[in-house]
């Protein structure tokens, strides 16, 4: 399964996909969210950082070979793999 790790102000977000089937997204250790796709699904998660609310929004896209994973924070791309 590939694993997407993803530091972010202190703070680790762990992205799990297996192409088809479960996917999941952990924040500094814990599950935050799981889906089981076909494609590929979007994930959000809200958090407080540093007294700030915070929304990372986590896409998952599938692909023949590899899938893309893009990661945003308040909008803004923090992470993609492609």
């Amino acid at each position: 399964m590939p694993r997407h790790t993803i530091e972010s102000d202190g703070h680790t977000i762990d992205v799990v996909t297996t192409g088809v089937g479960p996917e999941s997204v952990s924040y500094d250790g814990k599950k935050e969210s799981s889906k089981f796709t076909f494609f590929g699904g979007d994930h959000v998660m809200k958090k407080e950082e540093n007294g700030q609310a915070v929304q990372y929004d986590v896409s998952i896209r599938s692909g023949l070979i590899f899938g893309k994973v893009t990661v945003r924070k308040n909008g803004q791309i923090i992470y993609t793999n492609r």
